[in-house]
C-alpha cells in the first residue's frame, strides 16, 4: 500500500503550455494514491506561456517547484543536452530538498502525457 509513501513527480519542459493542464490533471489522478507529493518541474528556452502557465498552477497548488534555467540553447545548442540538463537539475534538486521522498515518478509534458489517463490503466 502506497498511502503511507511519498512520491515527487518530475517534468523536463519546455514549449508545453498547451499541455500543462492536461498533464497536471493526471498527476493528481496519481496523488491519492500517496501521503504526500511534490511535483518538479524544470524549465527552459520556452517561446510560449508554459512558465506563465506553471506559476497559475502553483497558486493553487502549493506541491509545485518550478527549476527556470533560462536560456541554454545559446550555451547547450543540441537538444538531447539540453533536455539531459534539465533532468539533470530536477534530479539534484530532489535528492537535495527531497531524499525523504520513497517514489520518483518522471512525465513527460508534451502530447505524450495529456491523453487523460485512468487509474485502472
Amino acid at each position: 500500500m502506497t498511502k503511507d509513501k511519498k512520491i515527487v513527480f518530475a517534468c523536463a519542459v519546455r514549449n508545453c503550455e498547451y499541455y500543462l493542464n492536461k498533464v497536471y490533471s493526471n498527476i493528481l489522478k496519481f496523488t491519492s494514491h500517496f501521503n504526500e507529493y511534490k511535483i518538479v518541474f524544470s524549465e527552459s528556452d520556452s517561446q510560449d506561456n508554459t512558465t506563465q502557465v506553471i506559476n497559475e498552477l502553483k497558486e493553487k497548488d502549493n506541491n509545485i517547484n518550478l527549476l527556470s534555467l533560462g536560456n541554454l540553447d545559446y550555451y547547450i545548442p543540441q537538444r538531447t543536452c539540453r533536455i539531459a540538463y534539465a533532468r539533470n537539475a530536477y534530479l539534484e534538486h530532489i535528492q537535495k530538498n527531497y531524499s525523504n521522498y520513497d517514489y520518483l515518478c518522471v512525465f513527460d509534458c508534451d502530447d505524450r502525457s495529456s491523453e487523460e489517463i485512468t487509474l485502472d490503466a
